[in-house]
């Protein structure tokens, strides 16, 4: 039969480029978990607001507090019953966001605390969670979830007392 020819090799520049395009692809993932669309249009102005809260303009930042999103920067939060899966992005952006305001100098601190009462072992989540500065506290147990609700109201009592 014919003489089959082999495709011909691929060149260094070949393989740069396909490196390169890798790289992007990595790149892009990363900056659209920063710059996620879902919610980062309806969150322009939450450094607005952190500028009037370090300028103690109370009643100005008062009346700005309109979304639920606010919350997560300006009202101490208990997270009790959610179990905040890794595909509950709007939540798992604003707590990045929250630490990324500190971590490139727009605020010293947020005036608010964050905590999340986990009813399971899962330390990959209870690492990222503490990395974003929220409080972890375990309300693991074995008994029901009525049980479970009990020991947290009696801990998001004494966490408020702070």
């Amino acid at each position: 039969g014919p003489a089959v020819t082999p495709p011909p090799k691929p060149s260094y520049q070949d393989d740069v480029a396909a490196y390169e395009a890798e790289l992007k692809k990595i790149n892009d993932y990363i900056k659209g978990k920063y710059d996620y669309p879902g919610i980062k249009d309806k969150v322009p102005s939450i450094e607005q607001k952190l500028e009037l809260w370090k300028n103690k303009k109370v009643e100005e930042l008062r009346r700005s507090l309109i979304s639920w999103i606010d919350l997560f920067f300006f009202s101490d939060l208990h997270i009790i019953g959610l179990g905040l899966d890794f595909s509950e992005t709007d939540i798992w952006w604003i707590l990045n966001k929250r630490q990324r305001l500190i971590a490139d100098g727009k605020v010293e601190e947020l005036p608010n605390k964050i905590y999340f009462y986990m009813t399971e072992n899962d330390l990959k989540k209870r690492l990222l969670l503490e990395y974003f500065g929220v409080e972890v506290i375990d309300l693991i147990i074995g008994g029901s979830y009525e049980e479970m609700y009990d020991k947290a109201i009696k801990a998001v009592v004494e966490n408020s007392k702070a």
